[in-house]
């Protein structure tokens, strides 16, 4: 019966123990920290996520390795030849000068789509047969008549004249201009009087035809009218008396150098050794474009709302080639270099090599302006190279990718044009207007230094809360093991 009892009383106590008193100030403390253990948790979670909490371990390449060696690329272009400057490459830029020149007749075309049925097959096919015809004659050209037909446009659109000295080898040009033409007009007639009267190709050909013998002598008034001053002051004072804005001419001005940037742009070469100097054609007129405004890379001015990563550039080249791109990144040299005579009259263009966070190849950044208070180290050729590290942001035009000399050969690097990067100095500030730790960092501290001494607190008070229940539980079994055996004896006597 004693037994029964006593075996109830202790499953009674048993259970009452697995109770937990949520009053006691040892489970306090234990909720105490818990609930700090997960607020640091937390706080934890949205400073991991942050890329630069890790720079100081080195952990700073998050962009993917790209290899940038240049024989490692020789062959990127799919096995085209290695003299490329007689064929014209793919460009993205290109078609995107198309576009931007066919704005108007795309307007018109959708204007009157409602009164009737418009196709643009032969307007593709025209301007698929003009471009061949530019290809070639652009091709034929050497760097210095190149340069000489930019410098041409550009005199024209700002109603200057050639200097003398160049006069004559613009009227050859333009002579072989209109010899190659009549060849090319030749050539399609001769092909249209091949094909039989049933042909329905016959009718696109002779629209081609006709639309472009227009169009050349159209041209060829333009070209003759930049060498003749008397006509070239005629013809605008007709058109203004005409028309007192933009007159025909300009018009067709526009047209022909929407062409001619067509036709230079294609032809711009990546991931070859002289291909810098030998698209320096192109390489004007992209400033010139800039100089004017087209782009708007002040830096007030809004740009690209994501900025692009280094693999990007690198990876996708002929989609942003002569597109406005943004990013940021640290310049980690600079210096001075002497452009080739130009009708701009640049004599100087800043190059800074910016490195884009995450990246670990640079960028080439060709700038008309070097930032203000910006101080570019000078130094002999054999020199060591000095280290420098300045956050900066680059709003510019991608132009292409070049080749140059690194430390362990040569390599490939984009190239973006701008008018000035956006750097500001860094200034530090005295002590009495540092600013205080952000909160979030607060927090942290606060967590960390509250969760180690609650999680410290608690350990103690348990570790000795268990050493004395253990010491009063073997006293307990003890005493009720001698009572229980007193009263044994007494009820056997």
């Amino acid at each position: 019966m004693i037994s029964t009892e006593s075996q109830r009383y202790s499953q009674t106590k048993k259970a009452a123990s697995k109770t937990t008193n949520f009053t006691t100030r040892a489970v306090k403390l234990r909720l105490f920290g818990l609930v700090c253990g997960v607020m640091l948790v937390l706080v934890l979670m949205f400073e991991a996520k942050k890329p630069e909490n890790w720079a100081w371990m080195g952990f700073t390449e998050f962009e993917p390795i790209i290899d940038t060696r240049y024989l490692n690329n020789l062959y990127e272009n799919d096995g085209q030849a290695a003299n490329q400057s007689d064929v014209p490459p793919k460009s993205s830029l290109r078609a995107s000068l198309e576009e931007q020149a066919t704005v108007d007749s795309d307007a018109v075309l959708e204007s009157d789509a409602k009164k009737l049925p418009v196709s643009t097959k032969p307007r593709k096919e025209f301007d698929k047969a003009e471009k061949t015809f530019w290809d070639s004659v652009y091709s034929k050209l050497n760097y210095r008549q190149r340069m000489l037909l930019m410098e041409g446009l550009y005199r024209a659109r700002r109603g200057e004249m050639l200097d003398k000295e160049k006069t004559s080898e613009w009227i050859r040009m333009i002579e072989e201009f209109e010899v190659a033409s009549d060849i090319y007009q030749a050539d399609i007639l001769k092909y249209l009087n091949s094909l039989p009267e049933t042909d329905p190709q016959r009718g696109s050909l002779s629209n081609i035809l006709f639309e472009f013998q227009n169009r050349s002598a159209e041209f060829l008034t333009i070209f003759k009218k930049i060498t003749d001053e008397k006509e070239q002051n005629e013809m605008s004072i007709a058109e203004n008396q005409k028309n007192p804005g933009e007159t025909a001419s300009d018009r067709s001005l526009k047209t022909l150098q929407s062409v001619i940037d067509q036709t230079a742009f294609g032809f711009v070469q990546d991931n070859a050794l002289q291909s810098f100097s030998d698209d320096q054609p192109a390489m004007f007129r992209l400033i010139d474009m800039i100089q004017s405004g087209k782009y708007q890379l002040d830096i007030d001015s809004a740009g690209p709302s994501e900025p692009v990563m280094f693999a990007q550039l690198y990876k996708e080249t002929e989609r942003l080639r002569g597109k406005k791109v943004f990013f940021k990144g640290h310049i980690r040299g600079a210096y001075v270099t002497k452009p080739a005579k130009n009708y701009l009259g640049i004599d100087t263009l800043y190059v800074f090599w910016v490195q884009i966070a995450g990246a670990r190849d640079p960028v080439a950044v060709y700038s008309l302006t070097a930032p203000k208070d910006f101080v570019i180290p000078l130094k002999p050729l054999d020199a060591e190279p000095i280290e420098i590290r300045e956050p900066v942001s680059i709003t510019g035009v991608l132009f292409q990718k070049m080749v140059y000399a690194a430390g362990d050969g040569n390599r490939i690097a984009p190239v973006v044009f701008t008018t000035v990067p956006n750097w500001q100095p860094v200034v530090e500030k005295p002590d009495s207007e540092k600013e205080l730790p952000g909160l979030t960092y607060l927090v942290a501290t606060f967590l960390g230094v509250g969760g180690i001494i609650a999680v410290g607190t608690w350990f103690f008070i348990s570790f000795n809360g268990r050493r004395h229940q253990k010491k009063i539980d073997s006293l307990k079994k003890k005493y009720q093991l001698e009572s229980f055996d007193d009263s044994a004896d007494s009820t056997n006597q």
